[in-house]
C-alpha cells in the first residue's frame, strides 16, 4: 500500500528506515517484523503503514529507542510494554500520524525535545507516564490524550491541537499554549485539574460536558473560550474570555474585572 509519508518528509527515507512488516503485529525486536531490523537507538527511523488490515499490537519488551516514528495506517496499531524513548540527549525525537486513531499502552520516555505531529482527523492516546529531562510539543491539528495526568512529568506545548483527557485525573506539568492555540477536550462527565499555570501566546477553548479546573491561573495571551461544560478558575485570565454554552466558575476571592464579557 501507498504511504503518504515518504514523499513530504525529510525525516524519513525509505532506503534508511524500517518499515512493520508484519501482518499480525508481534515484537518490536524481532528483526523478521521489520523490513530492515531497526537500530536499538536514536538514528531509528521506523514506519508502521499499511502491512496490517486489522489493530494489532506490537510488543516493546523492555523498551525501545528511536528517533522518528511514522504511522500512517487506518487500522489501529497499539504499542504496548515497556517505554518508547524518543531521541537522545544530543538528538530530539518526533513521533507523525497522518491517519488512524493509534495507542501508546506504554510510557514516553524524553531526553530532550519531542514532537508529537498528528494530523486533522487522527488520533494518537499516550496511556503511559511521560518522563525524561526534556519535554513535549504536540501539533498537526489532530488529538492527542495523555491519559494519566500526574505520571506527565514534563512540560507540554500544545499549538493548533486537541489534547483529549479522557480520564478525570490531575495534570501537575506546565502548559504551554502556541501561536496556534488548543483545544483542551476532557470527556463527559469528567473533571480534570491544571495545578500549573497555563502560559504561552495561545488561546484555550474548552469543550465537552466536563470541568476543567485552571488551579493555577490562565496566564495565557489567547482567548479562553468556554465552548461547553465548565471551566473553574480563581483568578481572571490574562486573556479574552469568552463564554458560549458553557459556564464559567470564579472561585477566587471577591473581585472586580476589569474588562466586560
Amino acid at each position: 500500500p501507498r504511504s503518504t509519508l515518504f514523499p513530504y518528509t525529510t525525516l524519513f527515507r525509505s532506503s534508511a528506515g524500517s518499515v512493520w512488516t508484519n501482518a499480525l503485529g508481534g515484537a518490536w525486536s524481532e528483526a523478521g517484523n521489520w523490513s530492515v531490523a531497526p537500530a536499538a537507538d536514536a538514528s531509528a527511523s521506523v514506519l508502521f503503514g499499511g502491512a496490517i488490515s486489522a489493530p494489532a499490537t506490537v510488543t516493546t519488551g523492555s523498551g525501545a529507542t528511536l528517533g522518528y516514528m511514522a504511522v500512517d495506517s487506518a487500522n489501529a496499531y497499539t504499542w504496548s510494554g515497556g517505554a518508547l524513548t524518543l531521541g537522545s540527549a544530543e538528538s530530539n525525537g518526533a513521533v507523525r500520524v497522518t491517519q488512524g486513531s493509534h495507542t501508546v499502552d506504554a510510557g514516553l520516555a524524553l531526553p530532550s525535545s519531542a514532537s508529537l505531529q498528528v494530523d486533522v482527523g487522527a488520533a494518537l492516546q499516550v496511556n503511559g507516564a511521560v518522563t525524561g529531562t526534556g519535554s513535549l510539543q504536540v501539533t498537526g491539528g489532530g488529538t492527542v490524550a495523555l491519559t494519566n495526568g500526574a505520571s506527565v512529568a514534563v512540560p507540554v506545548t500544545v499549538s493548533g491541537a486537541t489534547l483529549a483527557m479522557p480520564q478525570s485525573t490531575a495534570y501537575g506539568a506546565a502548559f504551554t499554549l502556541g501561536a496556534g492555540g488548543a483545544t483542551f477536550a476532557p470527556a463527559a462527565g469528567r473533571t480534570v485539574t491544571l495545578s500549573s499555570s497555563v502560559d504561552g501566546s495561545g488561546g484555550l477553548t474548552k469543550t465537552g460536558s466536563s470541568i476543567l479546573t485552571l488551579a493555577g491561573g490562565a496566564a495565557f495571551g489567547g482567548e479562553l473560550v468556554v465552548r461547553n461544560g465548565t471551566v473553574s478558575l480563581a483568578s481572571e485570565p490574562s486573556g479574552t474570555l469568552v463564554i458560549g454554552e458553557g459556564t464559567l466558575s470564579y472561585t477566587g476571592p471577591d473581585a472586580v474585572f476589569a474588562r466586560g464579557y
